[in-house]
């Protein structure tokens, strides 16, 4: 009987395999994005300045999750912030 999460058959060790090829993608893209943003930050460091260096850092993030958020139809609550 396979296990509700996976859609393998066991391995020959009795336990599933919850690595897929598109997971292991998603890990791989992350870490490339990761790895590039602190060759960008030791760029544009001495360029921009430490604080407008963090203050561009926290802006894209947050219209990157704001995308994310519209993209995924979010719900968050605006009345509730203040």
């Amino acid at each position: 009987m396979a296990h509700p999460l996976c859609q393998s058959k066991p391995n020959r060790f009795g336990g599933y395999s919850f690595v897929t090829r598109a997971s292991t993608v998603q890990l791989l893209l992350l870490a490339a994005i990761w790895g590039t943003s602190f060759i960008f930050y030791r760029v544009i460091a001495p360029v921009l300045g430490a604080v407008w260096t963090a203050e561009t850092r926290v802006l894209i993030a947050g219209v990157a999750l704001l995308v994310f958020a519209a993209v995924t139809r979010a719900n968050l609550e605006w009345h509730r912030w203040r």
